[in-house]
């Protein structure tokens, strides 16, 4: 039979909790089994909390069951109302969304890390990736290569090494810096030519307007 009662107290290890039932004087279940999608081969996991309001189906002397799953109740209300939205809130505030109707996958960490690792190669494919950052986005990798032009809206600076260069950009296409200066305190290495609207100063002061 079907019944719905409380969750009174919770056993990560086993996986199992104990429900109260109000409609049986507030008697109080032995440690159920809490149903998930898949606890073989492939595992899933996700406990109900102390509180929290669930749908148990017991046998006819609500001895022994298992607890089918969680259910929205007048104290706790849907974190959405739309039949194309699956969507998960953590407590916190995060949240895990996509839409169907717009085709569209959300996330939204308040506080923490975002972290993912993949031990595998991984390719995005899409017409535009967009990443915006309020301070700056940090690359660590020994090697970044673009297969296409580089347009750089600010200025380009080259501190670290490329080898044994000390600071080495090598370009077979263009570098674009529309709004700022382009430093480089090593080498640069360039196949095409070199087209400055201003003058091209060596270290011994020499410029492209200097004639011997």
């Amino acid at each position: 039979m079907m019944k719905i009662g409380i969750v009174t107290a919770i056993d990560p290890v086993t996986a199992k909790c104990r429900v109260q039932f109000p409609d049986q004087d507030g008697v109080q279940s032995y440690w159920l089994p809490v149903l998930h999608h898949k606890t073989g081969r492939d595992k899933s996991y996700w406990m109900p909390d102390t509180g929290e309001h669930v749908c148990c189906l017991m046998d006819d002397n609500a001895e022994f069951g298992c607890v089918l799953g969680a259910i929205y109740s007048d104290a706790d209300q849907p974190p959405v109302s739309s039949q194309d939205k699956r969507h998960i809130r953590f407590e916190d505030g995060t949240w895990v969304e996509y839409d169907r109707a717009e085709h569209k996958l959300s996330a939204h960490v308040v506080a923490g890390t975002l972290e993912a690792t993949v031990d595998v190669s991984a390719t995005v494919t899409s017409p535009l990736i967009k990443a915006v950052a309020s301070t700056k986005v940090v690359c660590d990798t020994p090697l970044t290569e673009c297969t296409g032009n580089l347009i750089v809206a600010g200025g380009i600076s080259c501190t670290g090494t490329y080898g044994a260069s000390g600071g080495k950009i090598q370009t077979p296409g263009d570098i674009q810096s529309t709004g700022g200066n382009l430093v480089i305190p090593g080498n640069a290495d360039i196949g095409g030519n070199v087209n400055a609207g201003g003058s091209v100063t060596d270290a011994g002061g020499n410029t492209n307007h200097h004639s011997h």
